[in-house]
This record gives C-alpha cells, sequence and structure tokens, in this order.
C-alpha cells in the first residue's frame, strides 16, 4: 500500500470539558491534538496505513505535544520542522446542550505561515497514493506555493489530490481570504470533502445542485458532502451519486470529520486507487467506503 501524505496545520484544541457551555463561560479545558491534515495523518497511521505530515509548529511546549502525539500514532514527522519565530497554534471549543460548536482558531501568527517551498522534496511523492490539505495552511504566500510545489510533484507519480476546506472562523484571518484561497486550490484537486453548510459558503449560492455542479466544473472528480442529519453523499463528474442513509447524526466531536476522510483515503489508498482511475469503483464498492469511514469517524 501506497503512503498518504498530509501538508498543512498542526493545532492545539482545547476543549472546555464541561458540557452547555459557550467559550464566554467556560472555565476549564482539556488539552487535545487537533488539525486537519495532522487528524488525518493520524487517522490513516491507527488504520494501518503509512502517513508522512509535512509541517511547521514552534518551538514551544505546544509544539512538542503535537509531534510527539503524531509519532505515537505512528506518523512519519521527518518533515515536521520547528520555529522560534510563531507560536504553534490553538483552537478553542465549547459545545453548547444541543452538541454544536462554539470554535475559535488563533491562528493569526501560527507557525504553519512558515510552512515553505524548500521543504517540498520530490522523493517524498513516489511512493505517494493521496497528498491531502486544508485551507488553514493557505494563509501565506510561501505555503501556497509550497503546497503547488506538492501538488505538482503528488500529480507527477500519479497520487490522487484531496481537499478538506474545514471552514473555521479564524482570528486574524477574513472569510474573503479564506474563499480566496480555496478558489485557487479548487481547480488542483480530485476529491474535496465538505459540511451542507461549508458547500453553501464556498459556491456562493444556496442550491445544492448548482454547488455540485460548480465545483465539479472546477474539476473536481469526487465530491464527498457530510450531513448534519446524518450519513453523507458522495457524487461523481460521471453523474453518479452514492448515498450513506440511516446512520444516524454524523459525529460532532472535534476532529470527527477528518478520522471520518483519512478512514476513506485509507480506503482508496489500499485498493491502489489513482486519479486515473477513480472514477472505475463500483458503487457498492464507494458505499463499502462510506460506511468503513463513518463507523470509523
Amino acid at each position: 500500500m501506497k503512503s498518504i501524505v498530509t501538508i498543512g496545520e498542526s493545532v492545539v484544541n482545547l476543549v472546555c470539558s464541561g458540557e452547555g457551555a459557550s467559550l464566554e463561560n467556560a472555565r476549564s479545558f482539556e488539552k487535545v491534538p487537533g488539525g486537519a491534515p495532522a487528524n488525518v495523518a493520524a487517522a490513516v497511521s491507527r488504520l494501518g496505513g503509512s502517513a508522512q505530515m509535512i509541517a511547521r509548529v514552534g518551538r514551544d511546549s505546544f509544539g512538542d505535544f503535537l509531534v510527539e502525539d503524531l509519532k505515537e500514532s505512528g506518523v512519519n514527522t521527518e518533515l515536521i520542522r520547528r520555529t522560534d519565530k510563531a507560536n504553534t497554534p490553538v483552537a478553542f471549543i465549547a459545545y453548547d446542550e444541543s452538541g454544536k460548536r462554539d470554535f475559535m482558531i488563533y491562528h493569526e501568527y501560527g507557525a504553519e505561515r512558515f510552512i515553505t517551498p524548500d521543504m517540498i522534496r520530490e522523493e517524498v511523492f513516489k511512493g505517494c497514493a493521496v497528498l491531502y490539505f486544508g485551507s488553514l495552511g493557505l494563509c501565506g504566500e510561501a505555503p501556497r506555493k509550497a503546497h503547488k510545489k506538492a501538488i505538482g510533484y503528488a500529480r507527477k507519480n500519479g497520487a490522487l489530490i484531496a481537499f478538506d476546506p474545514n471552514l473555521r472562523p479564524i482570528r486574524g484571518i477574513s472569510s474573503a481570504e479564506l474563499r480566496t484561497n480555496i478558489s485557487q486550490f479548487l481547480p488542483l484537486t480530485d476529491i474535496i470533502k465538505l459540511s451542507e453548510n461549508e458547500l453553501s459558503k464556498i459556491s456562493g449560492t444556496q442550491s445544492r445542485e448548482k454547488s455540485f455542479r460548480l465545483l465539479l466544473a472546477f474539476g473536481c472528480q469526487c465530491i464527498i458532502m457530510t450531513k448534519n442529519s446524518g450519513g453523507a453523499e458522495l457524487i461523481l463528474n460521471d453523474g453518479r451519486r452514492i448515498s450513506l442513509r440511516g446512520e444516524g447524526e454524523f459525529p460532532l466531536a472535534a476532529g470527527s470529520g477528518d478520522r471520518f476522510f483519512g478512514a476513506f483515503l485509507f480506503g482508496l489508498a489500499k485498493k491502489g486507487v489513482t486519479r486515473s482511475v477513480l472514477c472505475n469503483l463500483s458503487d457498492e464498492e464507494y458505499s463499502a467506503l462510506l460506511h468503513f469511514a463513518f463507523e470509523y469517524a
């Protein structure tokens, strides 16, 4: 089985330890490793796959915590660099009584802004099945250049490009900047995973059908949309749709969407799926992958 490479942010989540609290009245927090690329890499590795992460974290105790957690999960951390120029980013998370998240990322001077093109080595992608990235790591000219360089090497070696915009309120970054960054990378993406709420925010339309057509027109081969009411839907550029129904509500805990996508990408890599044959899987095979990913999340 070929490896899955992720690039981008690694974040410390400080999760409110009390239920039904908002960030405004929270009094205590639990420290949890996070950041979508880190979560995906950890999920792949824990499932028995090979995962490597390209990242920057601060030369601080939070950076130590995140790197050690990834190592314990079995992730190759050789290309996680440390920096004295910025801190490891932090996200504060609380859940109200209905389970809805109150979320704020403090990222304005986050270490992933120092991901640079010189960190990207072609040999990393010679045995790569999937390159995964999110939107938080796209903030800054140098990180965007590094991501594009990584995508170029991954495509050269036949790897799938997987993107999760993972829209969140981020202190110091406007929603307009996030949307601009996302639009630059949609044409470079084979598989995009998003929620129902993210679909309308990215496409700019409340029409689900128009949103799907827009994303497919950018060149995406496959859209995976998770549903808050339960399950997920997979839309392929050959017109097929595969739904995961009746599985209960999609997990709302921090990182659950990343574990879902990590498990799905692990399944594709295990099957040896490449960019050229992504749409060759049967409906039954895709349905099985969605069920597997949902159960793991």
